[in-house]
């Protein structure tokens, strides 16, 4: 009778029906953790079965008793450290990124450390690299989403030579950092309907390096959805990094400080 019960624990349909059971229990649980746990139960099962085979010839009764007990302690301490296991692990987060920054007072959560053509600066880890690159004129410019809100980060620099020919294009003198913004500022405005812009104002002084701020409003084509590009351009060393938030114009009021302190990160 022993060996039936045993031959009815190890069998491998009875192990599944085990497992589709955890299943239907804890559906959020990591598979994993569910077979480590069948896998260890059906061990010691298998080593009962085997130790008790071995133990007939020399003590038909008591060696089965004697190891019936030890095998199915360590059974039931398998099991309930299992159970333990599947019902304490905390359900995966699936809050959307807007309630993560209303969690956060309106803020973008979780600043991470980012490089760019000798540049480093922080950004939200909530944005993800994408290959949409049709707000930035550089080839080499990261561009960065959160899809979800629709909101881009992009960062892209110029060198001395090209602020040069900038300025170059000018009727009046005007320095290369000046040149950079406005040619880049231009740009986006004409590429923009019923658009608007604001003053160019300085970079506040949180910001490391001298540049200018600007906001641009508008629309690429007709009837859609009013959009607002924050514009930033700063001169590092030698060279002139132009910085962007672009998202929906009702989405972006709340955003302007994390620009800023975007600015402020810059190294």
């Amino acid at each position: 009778m022993i060996e039936d019960l045993l031959y009815w624990h190890i069998d491998k349909k009875k192990s599944l029906q085990i497992l589709s059971l955890s299943l239907s229990i804890e559906p959020q649980v990591p598979l994993y953790l569910i077979y480590s746990t069948v896998a260890c139960y059906v061990y010691f099962v298998k080593k009962f079965h085997k130790d008790t085979s071995n133990s007939k010839s020399s003590d038909q009764n008591a060696g089965i008793n004697g190891i019936f007990v030890n095998v199915k302690i360590k059974i039931i301490i398998t099991l309930c450290a299992g159970i333990f296991l599947l019902t304490a692990c905390p359900e995966p987060s699936s809050k959307s990124p807007l309630e993560l920054i209303q969690e956060n007072n309106m803020d973008l959560p979780d600043p991470v450390r980012l490089y760019h053509k000798g540049l480093h600066f922080k950004l939200s880890k909530l944005f993800e690299i994408t290959n949409y690159d049709n707000m930035v004129i550089q080839d080499d410019a990261a561009v960065r989403v959160i899809e979800q809100l629709s909101l881009y980060f992009t960062v892209e620099s110029f060198t001395q030579t090209e602020a040069d020919g900038y300025a170059y294009s000018f009727d009046t003198e005007v320095d290369d950092l000046d040149a950079v913004h406005d040619v880049y500022s231009d740009k986006r405005l004409n590429s923009l309907k019923q658009s608007t812009i604001s003053i160019k104002k300085v970079t506040p002084e949180s910001v490391k390096y001298p540049g200018y701020i600007q906001v641009i409003s508008g629309a690429r084509y007709e009837n859609d959805e009013p959009t607002t590009y924050f514009l930033a351009t700063l001169q590092v060393n030698s060279k002139y990094y132009v910085f962007q938030l672009i998202g929906k114009a009702e989405n972006m009021g709340y955003l302007h400080d994390d620009f800023i302190e975007i600015l402020s990160s810059v190294e």
